[in-house]
Order: structure tokens, then C-alpha cells, then sequence
């Protein structure tokens, strides 16, 4: 009995996949031998503070920073020596590229996962082994050190229309008004760390809306009609379409929002009939 050969992981860095094996397109064969780092914790810095008048120290605020992956490969050509020039250009353009790209690798157990990285202090390095093949290695930065999913996950709240009430008999000095029912969904993360989310606001909404989790609330101000804002929920960042600063529609009280590892329910609270629309992917560390 034969044992079937064991599928290559994806390993896609900006674009280019550098873990094919075989590509009958560029007649390379193309493997990325070793990547260190991407399933580590990235480094920790725990803040701590030396105490002056007993041993140890005080626990600080706990940072974590940024991710470093390595990426070694070889690449090797059945054909002439003239193969591989190509496609060393492709990998020392990515290194040089002064904008962060994706870097997707693939898991064993089906996920396939992101993180958005450049090359920064270090160079892409290459090896000459013969005529027909060189190795290659290039230190990569995760700015944030999670690893996203690379399916976007979206819902849409909008307002619902309010409820029946209750029904008085008798008169009283007082009115009953009908109530304002939220609009709810579960944001899913099957990840085990929290992941961002951002919500484009579409007017009319009233000020005062409320987007919240039960615990966390962020208030925001009224949108006109067809009028859009768009607000990175973890950090209270808000801008308009084509990214000018709309800071003064954080209202007074909000507080960051992300989805936790194991998702959320999230609900919006207030009135208009514009939507609010989350997108998230889930998030590992």
C-alpha cells in the first residue's frame, strides 16, 4: 500500500504564490521550505515596574507587538538558468515595496489566514546553490500581530419599527409611548482573539443612536439622508467616503467595540431609517 504524498500548504505573499511546487505555467518548481514566526505569539512587552522596597516587580500595561515572519524558499527550473531570473525580480520587488501586503498561508486543519505585512528593516536575500536553482530569504513585519480569516463577515441593523405597548383603561396624567425595539445580530469569531470590526453608518438616523453589546455603547451623531460615515469600532475612529476625519460624530460616553473570540451579539438602538452595516473577520493570535 502506497501512502498518498502530502499537499503543499499555500503560502501567498502579495499575490505570488510561493509554495506551488511545480508551476507548469513558469516551468519552476517553487517551495517555501521554512516560516518561523507565523504560529508564534508575537513578542510581549509586559510593562512591568521594578518595586523599589521589595523583591519583583508590579504587573504594567501588557503590549503586545508587532509579528516578524520568515519566509525561506527554493526555487529550481528544469529548463535553462535564463528560468529563474523572473522570478527572483517578483520576490525582490514585494521585499522593496514600501506599502504593506497580504501574506495568506494555509493550515492543516482547512483555514487559510492573513496578516498584512512589509519588509522593513531587513532585505530579501539570495542564495545561489546552482545553475538551476537558488534559495531565497526575507524577513516580514506584521504591523498588528493577529492573523485574520480571510472571509469578511457582514451583517446589516437597522432600526425597527416600535412595538404595540400597553394598553390603559382608565386616564392617567401620563403617556405611554410605544417602544423602541433593537435591532439585533450575532457577530460570529470563531477565532480566539478579538477582532475589529468597521460599521458604515447610511442616513437618516437620529443623534444619540446607540450601537452597542450590552456592555460597550458607541453614540453617534445624526446622519441626513443618504449621508455616510464610517467608524472603526475598536479604535472611535470615524471618517467620511474618501477618509476626511468625522471625529466630532463620536458622541460623549462611547467606548471601542470588538468582536471577542467566540462572537457577540450586537445591537442598534435609536431612530431613523437609515442601516448601519458591520463587516469583521475573525481573528487569531
Amino acid at each position: 500500500m502506497t501512502t498518498p504524498a502530502t499537499a503543499l500548504l499555500p503560502v501567498t505573499w502579495d499575490g505570488l504564490a510561493v509554495n506551488p511546487g511545480y508551476d507548469a505555467a513558469s516551468g519552476l518548481t517553487i517551495v517555501t521550505e521554512d516560516v518561523t514566526g507565523w504560529l508564534d505569539s508575537p513578542p510581549l512587552d509586559g510593562g512591568d515596574i521594578a518595586r523599589v522596597l521589595s523583591d519583583g516587580a508590579a504587573f504594567g500595561p501588557k503590549v503586545l507587538q508587532a509579528r516578524v515572519i520568515t519566509l525561506q524558499g527554493i526555487v529550481t527550473t528544469g529548463g535553462g538558468p535564463a528560468d529563474l531570473p523572473p522570478f527572483r525580480d517578483q520576490l525582490a520587488a514585494r521585499a522593496a515595496n514600501r506599502q504593506p501586503a497580504q501574506l495568506v498561508i494555509g493550515d492543516r486543519a482547512g483555514r487559510t489566514l492573513s496578516a498584512s505585512v512589509r519588509a522593513d528593516s531587513e532585505s530579501f536575500k539570495y542564495a545561489f546553490v546552482s545553475p538551476s536553482a537558488f534559495r531565497w530569504t526575507v524577513t516580514l513585519t506584521a504591523g498588528d500581530p493577529r492573523l485574520y480569516s480571510t472571509t469578511v463577515q457582514q451583517v446589516t441593523l437597522s432600526n425597527a419599527a416600535g412595538g404595540g405597548g400597553w394598553g390603559y383603561f382608565r386616564t392617567y396624567p401620563r403617556h405611554y409611548a410605544s417602544p423602541t425595539l433593537p435591532s439585533t445580530a450575532t457577530l460570529a469569531n470563531p477565532g480566539n482573539a478579538d477582532a475589529p470590526a468597521v460599521a458604515l453608518y447610511t442616513g437618516p438616523l437620529a443623534s444619540g443612536l446607540r450601537l452597542t453589546d450590552q456592555t460597550d455603547t458607541i453614540f453617534t451623531g445624526a446622519l441626513g439622508p443618504s449621508e455616510q460615515l464610517y467608524v472603526q469600532t475598536d479604535r472611535l475612529l470615524a471618517a467620511a467616503p474618501g477618509g476626511a476625519s468625522r471625529a466630532s460624530y463620536i458622541l460623549a460616553g462611547s467606548a471601542p467595540l470588538s468582536v471577542p473570540a467566540g462572537g457577540a451579539d450586537w445591537s442598534l438602538i435609536g431612530t431613523g431609517s437609515g442601516t448601519v452595516v458591520i463587516q469583521w473577520q475573525s481573528a487569531w493570535i
